[in-house]
């Protein structure tokens, strides 16, 4: 049975689950199975293998650390069993970062296998993300309500340099 903390308005209890273990399994077995068919599927472009592990390592580094900066450095389980929203850190920056990361490591790994074809799961990553993530969204803004829509307004789900401007 998931643990469970209470609605801060409401004082019912609600289970403590996420999107995350949904997401983050779809995306390792689609990762595992792209690797798993590098040695099957043909590379159109073999000369690119170099290439692709250099930019692989450094996209799945870039994705461990924002999960560091997300998990870790914020200290995201603390705001948790505190319920209160998690706005400073990377999350002053971006409202998803774990998912980021998790995203990019697993991109990277993709890349690192060389082959051409392992791109196409790197593309459907996040459109995926997108139509899950309202699920997510939806209790935080039931449960915080404007200091979510506030926070949901003027930080990005993503990507900082894609900040939203804010409305007059």
């Amino acid at each position: 049975m998931p643990k469970a903390q209470k609605n801060r308005a409401s004082g019912k209890k609600k289970p403590l689950h996420s999107i995350g273990a949904v997401y983050g399994t779809a995306v390792f077995i689609a990762t595992l199975a792209c690797l798993l068919m590098n040695d099957i599927l043909p590379n159109p472009c073999p000369g690119a293998a170099v290439p692709m592990l250099i930019l692989g390592i450094l996209v799945a580094l870039l994705g461990l650390y924002l999960w560091y900066l997300a998990a870790y450095k914020a200290r995201i389980d603390d705001a948790a069993k505190a319920v209160r929203l998690m706005t400073e850190g990377i999350y002053a920056r971006m409202r998803h970062p774990m998912y980021v990361g998790l995203t990019l490591v697993c991109s990277g790994a993709l890349l690192c296998g060389g082959n051409l074809f392992s791109l196409i799961p790197i593309v459907l990553f996040f459109p995926y993300l997108m139509i899950l993530l309202p699920n997510e969204e939806k209790p935080l803004q039931k449960e915080f309500g404007r200091e979510w829509e506030d926070y949901a307004g003027s930080v990005p789900r993503f990507f900082p340099l894609l900040k939203r401007s804010k409305k007059s």
